[in-house]
């Protein structure tokens, strides 16, 4: 049997007995034919494998180019991104630099400042520590006519000694001690900024709650338990008292033969009010509104000198008298008695007392000074033109400081005890003249035709 026959319906070899059985409907063709077909079919596959050999390497060689591509142009981006992340880096390394020479200056001149007050108080306590070791040798050794002997040069030298006790310790403000960072945000161009001055928050803040228009200048002001405010009338020097809920119409004007010339007035503990009259202190015992009976009264000052400028009394009804000619303050009982006389240089005519602490202004060289019974200065404070000073239960300080570029205007600063700034209590307020703390702990301000009353918020 010869397989001679393709079949291309079953796709294989017959023979020509097999076409008459079993392929008699398929597609038959001789053996030759179908050998040619079939070359032709694997020709035209091996062409096509060919044309995707070829296809394939180039796809391969455009790969290689591609990655070769790719390194070229990370490399480069990589230098790029180094070049401008060593530029930034040289940026902010000067910005750096910048705001720490602005530091080093600041520091330094800081430093410098804070060296001459150490310069300055150790010259000092140099001279008093010789003064006193001269005068301890000798008044040691007992030896009479050596003291006689020496006595002249101990006279000769008294302007000396009066100096150094006049003098002030050199003390610097606390804000030279401070100073910080702020850094911007990242979208912002600079690192940040120095920070040269400790922000506070104040608590101890005030609202506005009534104002009464008067026709007088308020020279001096107080309150009594009740609320009812006792002012001086500036220039004329009459007492005017108000009740802080009334109609300022309802005032009272002070008829008073034992008031002659007020100038400062106070309310002690006992709800007596103490007057500063001329020369005199005089206590008096509320009657009525407006009436006060005279209880005592006491002349703190005996020559042309002495004429007192500012009053003030603490928890234990001890009274204070300033004098700003003698740079000097008399701490007497409530009967008058003298207890002892401080100097208060710089004193002028506004005195209030917190914690058993002495606490004046001076204008003119922005400063509120504190000083305790003893007479040493426990602190001296840099405030923008101060006037008013007064002080709450808690021995909280306010000072009325000026400001300089608002005519007629002040912001209220508040103090703790210690001296700490505690932040404005009140901004941009009137000028006060004087003010109070009344005893329910509203601030009354006394100013140009003007009473303000303020309530703790």
């Amino acid at each position: 049997m010869t397989l001679n026959i393709y079949c291309n319906t079953c796709e294989q070899l017959i023979c020509a007995q097999c076409i008459a059985q079993e392929h008699r409907q398929h597609s038959h063709a001789d053996i030759s034919e179908a050998f040619d077909k079939c070359k032709q079919q694997i020709a035209e596959l091996l062409e096509k494998v060919g044309k995707k050999k070829k296809e394939l390497h180039n796809t391969k060689k455009d790969t290689a180019e591609s990655r070769k591509k790719l390194d070229t142009m990370f490399e480069a981006t990589n230098k790029k991104i180094s070049q401008k992340a060593d530029k930034e880096v040289a940026r902010i390394r000067e910005m750096e630099q910048k705001l720490k020479q602005e530091a080093q200056g600041i520091y330094q001149d800081r430093v410098k400042t804070l060296q001459t007050a150490e310069d300055t108080n150790n010259a000092q306590l140099t001279a008093a520590e010789q003064i006193l070791d001269e005068a301890n040798l000798l008044l040691a050794q007992e030896i009479k006519t050596a003291i006689l002997h020496l006595k002249q040069k101990f006279l000769d030298s008294i302007y000396a000694i009066r100096e150094l006790t006049k003098q002030q310790p050199c003390v610097v403000p606390e804000k030279l001690c401070f100073m910080d960072f702020q850094e911007y945000d990242e979208t912002e161009k600079s690192l940040g900024r120095l920070i040269l001055r400790e922000k506070s928050i104040c608590t101890l803040r005030f609202e506005k709650e009534r104002a009464l228009h008067l026709n007088y200048a308020v020279e001096s002001v107080t309150a009594f338990a009740n609320e009812e405010i006792v002012t001086v009338k500036k220039d004329l020097k009459h007492l005017v008292t108000y009740i802080s809920e009334s109609n300022p119409q309802s005032r009272n004007w002070v008829n008073n033969p034992d008031i002659t010339d007020p100038c400062q007035l106070v309310v002690n503990r006992l709800n007596q009010l103490v007057i500063l009259d001329g020369p005199a202190v005089k206590t008096f015992n509320r009657v009525s509104m407006g009436r006060y009976q005279l209880l005592h009264q006491f002349q703190p000052g005996t020559n042309s000198h002495s004429q007192p400028t500012c009053l003030a009394v603490d928890d234990d009804n001890l009274i204070a008298v300033g004098y700003k000619a003698k740079g000097e303050i008399s701490l007497h009982n409530p009967d008058g008695t003298l207890i002892r006389r401080l100097p208060a240089p710089m004193i002028e005519d506004h005195l209030a007392i917190s914690r058993k602490q002495l606490m004046y202004t001076n204008y003119d060289m922005c400063t509120l000074v504190s000083k305790n019974y003893s007479g040493d200065t426990e602190y001296v404070k840099d405030v923008g033109s101060p006037r008013s000073v007064c002080c709450d239960s808690q021995g909280n300080i306010y000072v009325a400081s000026h400001l300089p570029y608002s005519a007629g205007k002040a912001n209220i600063k508040a103090f703790s005890h210690d001296g700490k700034f505690l932040g404005c209590a009140i901004q941009e307020c009137t000028y006060p003249y004087s003010m109070t703390i009344t005893p329910k702990g509203d601030l009354v301000l006394g100013g140009w035709d003007l009473l303000e009353i303020y309530h703790h918020v």
